[in-house]
């Protein structure tokens, strides 16, 4: 998700950011990145009010509970980043409800091929970092 945001240079400096979701695969370790970094962010769960992300600059989600997000907790000029994934009846769903992908007047990954590729990039990109360091015998 950095690299994905970096990679279209959007800054986290001085934003507003709201992270939706605390879970161990996305939510914490994201939470601690931006720690790390000294990146001012707010975690919210499921049972917080959602109205708040009204505020938001950049809105990270990583819930799993389809349609969550909905156009009206989302300002214009917003980036919404979906990182939540759902199957419902055999459908793979996002966070993000689909009336919010018609909105023009925010940035928002995209309903398939967002998050998911990006994150299996990341992943081999470690992996070969990691088989050079032990090439290498570091």
């Amino acid at each position: 998700i950095l690299w994905l945001l970096s990679g279209h240079n959007i800054q986290l400096e001085g934003k507003k950011i709201y992270l939706v979701g605390n879970g161990r695969l996305v939510g914490r370790p994201l939470s601690a990145m931006l720690s790390k970094s000294n990146i001012n962010h707010k975690v919210l769960t499921t049972k917080d009010d959602t109205n708040q992300l009204v505020d938001g600059d950049i809105i990270i989600s990583a819930t799993g509970q389809a349609g969550l997000i909905t156009p009206s907790l989302i300002k214009p000029g917003t980036v919404f980043v979906d990182a939540g994934t759902v199957g419902e009846d055999g459908v793979i769903k996002g966070d993000a409800s689909d009336e919010l992908y018609q909105r023009d007047d925010i940035s928002i990954t995209p309903k398939l091929g967002g998050v998911g590729p990006l994150t299996i990039s990341a992943l081999f990109d470690n992996v070969l970092r990691a088989a050079d360091l032990k090439r290498k015998g570091l």
